[in-house]
């Protein structure tokens, strides 16, 4: 089997693609895509702990605590300490990042649609249920 048709190759090839590509139009923001998933994150709901953040990223949560922090420094989002757990923070969105959240979710819609070109709804609800089947068997215990 030749590279380009291992699956494993595809995935993370278009995967790099799509990054590459928000990349690019989310730049004139000054803003990451991990940034960027943060903030979109916490614009469908706010009020997290940073560990809440994380797995609904599937991400660790040190890197997320990055990825806060800096969103901190941008002031798109707020830190708050639990009122019942002195070692939890809250984390909540700025009014200046819920609007960022919604121009950069206009370019990452039109993004996926450029990703997506060709493709009939019903195919593309295929595609994405096949791909969270195969993070499902991954995310599986053997």
């Amino acid at each position: 089997m030749n590279i380009d048709e291992s699956f494993g190759y595809i995935i993370n090839l278009t995967a790099r693609n799509v990054k590459k590509k928000l990349e690019t139009k989310i730049k004139i923001y000054d803003i990451t895509t991990s940034q960027w998933a943060v903030l979109k994150v916490l614009s469908e709901e706010d009020n997290l702990t940073q560990a809440e953040v994380a797995e609904r990223l599937a991400a660790d949560r040190a890197t997320t605590g990055t990825v806060i922090d800096k969103l901190i420094n941008k002031k798109l989002v707020y830190r708050n300490q639990c009122e019942n757990d002195r070692r939890a923070n809250r984390v909540n969105i700025s009014d200046y990042g819920q609007e960022l959240a919604e121009k950069i979710s206009c370019e990452a819609v039109k993004c996926n649609h450029n990703a997506l070109n060709g493709f009939n709804e019903e195919e593309i609800e295929k595609l994405i249920n096949y791909l969270q089947r195969v993070n499902s068997n991954l995310n599986r215990e053997e």
